[in-house]
């Protein structure tokens, strides 16, 4: 329930306001960039030469570092939707006093605005970025970064025709003071984005005190993360003096430059745009984040090689291109939302590290190397820049996976900590989070959700175990008598089928090895008298013991226990814990055929009993596709059947759920347990009972970590 609206004050913005405002303040902040970038270019290359680059580029990267260094600090001390604004309002006023610069000491102007813009602009960025991060959970950050990833591209072109176009009209003084109002526009917007409805100031005290360095030093995720940003922004600084020097050999002034990098970043926003619209949201969801990241070192590997043969201007045109537009599309989206798991007071103080820091070290990195060339040989060629960067972009790739893998288990940790509900006794094992149904699964978590929703609000309470599904009854086998002879095991089978159970059961403790001339043929044959007694609850767990040692030796049986009709389905749910416990393709493949019966109780036995069995024998498995169209039959039933719905959980014959304990499934439905269940087939069944834990649980942030890849 929303608070009361006091009157004449203007409530909070709604979740729709807050998209709205987070994707214009993107587009704000990329048009804001891309013509902070054009004008930087074009200032420094027509006041200096492009040799003086590698200089500049170093004293940035040292203000960059200066700058994380405060920022970190201040983030630790409080939310980042209030320092974000505040430093936009400082760009802002930097850019007023650039523009009155420019028009009298243009050189110390190109200097201080590379400056600026090189180191300070990045640490803005972060601090935007992590308010985003905090606002919105993991679930719903991807479809917002999405749609704000698009926005920013589209942004993108119009500060590159902003530029462009004041650049040539009334010079570059003009287009500074254009870009502050553009940051001062942002700052506001961010501003309304605010926090997380009830977030703390301090945002938790998981790690409180811990600087970022010390917060790196202890999270692996961070550490790769830091090491992927270096060589990434190594990369870029590579390239972009490649594609400088090429532009400062072709022109000469500063607003035919200008002209040249508004056109070139324009170009490049527009492809980001065009790529985003169309192929975003899908390239994230079918590749995942570690496929998104890895497009910025790939694209430079890939396109970058031409220009280690033959140095033009367009060569080197098309590999920064290439980067750029792989940063704007891809790369910056998957790279935030590898933070998503992280707890609020570790990413706070850590982010600006790994963005900045990280980044800032990058480009010294990659200056460095620059001046060291430089100094072998003073007439550097702009091959070996580039090959060196394409040997830098091939080296990132390497890193992508050790990445990926660290945020899963990052995630692990996040939904972990999230499940207070369940009591030490009954805890899982803390092991590694994966995203439960991967970017490349075949069925939409959205509708999944949706349906999961639909159905809890549909959900009138509890009802009988099977009667939902496959009929409170069906009709009992006829009883089989033996025919008379001289057969010593007549009289045992005879007890069977007596109404007797303390005689039932005293026979089936003793096996039939107890009557005379007992063989193995005959204790196969009894096999079938035996079954029919699994559905007789005070005999199910004598029944049970008979059964499991003769199961390897009678699959054939068991298997067409488990899939007659005629059967009571107690009794088959019952042959199904047995089969499970066995590691034979015979049983693997009768399982997953109960897995589509009628019968949801059986449905659910069936899966319970195959998930345990494939995770000693994963190759028993079915195929990932075929059961994520099994996960898709189950969640298209009727809500009204998915709420009564309560899968059998036979305790006192070891039957019992595989994903969670008896506490903490108490309040899961069972439909809602048998989707996890055949996940859990296919993938790891720790990862998939956390990711259960989290979405059955009321937090929403954890409920969409849940839904995460």
């Amino acid at each position: 329930m929303s608070a009361p609206e006091t009157p004449g004050v203007a409530g909070p913005p709604s979740d729709g306001a807050v998209l709205a405002i987070a994707v214009a303040a993107a587009g704000g902040l990329a048009a804001f960039e891309i013509g902070s970038l054009a004008a930087r270019d074009g200032l420094f290359l027509s006041q200096l030469p492009a040799s003086q680059l590698p200089a500049v580029m170093l004293g940035a990267a040292v203000v960059s570092l200066a700058a994380t260094l405060g920022l970190s600090r201040w983030m630790q001390r409080t939310r980042p939707d209030r320092v974000a604004p505040l430093a936009l309002l400082f760009s802002a006023l930097v850019f007023v006093a650039m523009g009155y610069c420019s028009i009298e000491a243009p050189t110390l102007a190109a200097v201080l605005l590379y400056l600026q813009v090189t180191g300070i602009a990045p640490v803005v960025a972060s601090s935007f970025w992590s308010v985003v991060n905090e606002r919105f959970d993991p679930y719903e950050a991807k479809r917002v970064v999405a749609r704000m990833a698009a926005a920013g591209a589209l942004g993108g072109v119009g500060g590159g025709l902003l530029a462009e176009r004041l650049a040539t009209w009334t010079g570059i003084p003009t287009l500074l003071f254009a870009l502050a109002a553009i940051a001062a526009a942002c700052a506001w917007a961010v501003r309304a984005i605010g926090a997380r409805p009830g977030a703390a100031p301090d945002g938790g005290r998981a790690h409180e005190g811990d600087s970022g360095l010390a917060l790196m030093r202890r999270i692996a995720l961070l550490r790769q993360m830091a090491v992927l940003m270096l060589l990434v922004a190594a990369v870029e600084t590579l390239v972009e003096y490649a594609l400088k020097v090429e532009a400062a050999r072709s022109f000469d002034d500063d607003a035919s430059l200008v002209r040249f990098f508004a056109v070139f970043y324009t170009s490049c926003g527009l492809l980001s745009f065009a790529i985003q619209s169309l192929a975003g949201d899908r390239f994230l969801r079918r590749f995942g984040l570690a496929g998104a990241v890895a497009m910025l070192p790939g694209s430079v590997a890939l396109l970058g090689a031409p220009a280690t043969v033959i140095a033009k201007l367009w060569t080197v045109a098309l590999a920064r291109g290439a980067e750029n537009v792989a940063s704007i599309a891809f790369f910056r989206a998957g790279f935030q939302l590898l933070y998503t798991p992280m707890a609020t007071a570790v990413k706070r103080p850590a982010k600006v590290w790994v963005d900045v820091a990280a980044g800032s070290a990058g480009d010294m990195l990659g200056a460095g190397l620059v001046l060291g060339l430089l100094f072998a040989a003073p007439e550097l060629p702009t091959q070996a820049v580039m090959i060196v960067a394409v040997a830098g972009a091939l080296a990132a790739l390497a890193i992508v996976r050790r990445v990926h893998k660290g945020y899963v288990r990052e995630l692990t940790d996040s939904l972990r900590r999230g499940r207070v509900e369940i009591r030490e006794e009954d805890a899982l094992d803390r092991t590694t989070l994966q995203t439960i149904v991967h970017s490349h699964t075949s069925f939409s978590r959205t509708s999944l959700l949706e349906k999961v929703r639909a159905f809890d609000a549909a959900s009138s309470g509890p009802s009988d175990a099977a009667a939902a599904d496959s009929g409170s009854e069906t009709e009992r086998v006829p009883e089989r008598r033996p025919e008379a002879g001289d057969d010593p095991s007549i009289t045992w089978i005879g007890t069977l089928l007596s109404r007797d159970d303390e005689a039932i059961r005293s026979a089936l403790a003793g096996g039939i090895d107890a009557t005379p001339g007992a063989t193995p043929a005959r204790r196969r044959r009894v096999v079938a008298w035996v079954i029919p007694l699994l559905a007789r609850d005070p005999l199910a767990r004598a029944a049970r013991n008979f059964l499991r040692p003769l199961a390897s030796r009678v699959v054939g049986q068991l298997v067409d226990a488990l899939l007659d009709p005629d059967l009571e389905p107690a009794a088959r749910t019952r042959v199904a814990w047995i089969l499970g416990g066995l590691d034979d393709g015979r049983a693997a493949t009768g399982l997953w055929q109960a897995c589509r019966d009628e019968s949801f109780a059986l449905r659910s036995a069936a899966a319970r009993a195959l998930a345990r069995m494939t995770a000693r024998r994963p190759e028993l498995a079915p195929t990932v596709e075929a059961v994520h169209e099994a996960v898709l039959a189950e969640v298209e039933t009727d809500a009204e059947l998915w709420s009564r719905r309560r899968s059998r959980r036979d305790d006192h014959v070891g039957e019992g759920s595989v994903l969670l304990g008896r506490q903490a499934i108490s309040g899961v439905s069972g439909s809602l347990e048998h989707v996890f269940t055949l996940l859990a087939i296919v993938h790891d069944r720790e990862l998939v009972a956390s990711a259960l834990a989290g979405l059955a649980g009321n937090d929403p942030a954890l409920r969409g970590t849940a839904l995460e890849l």
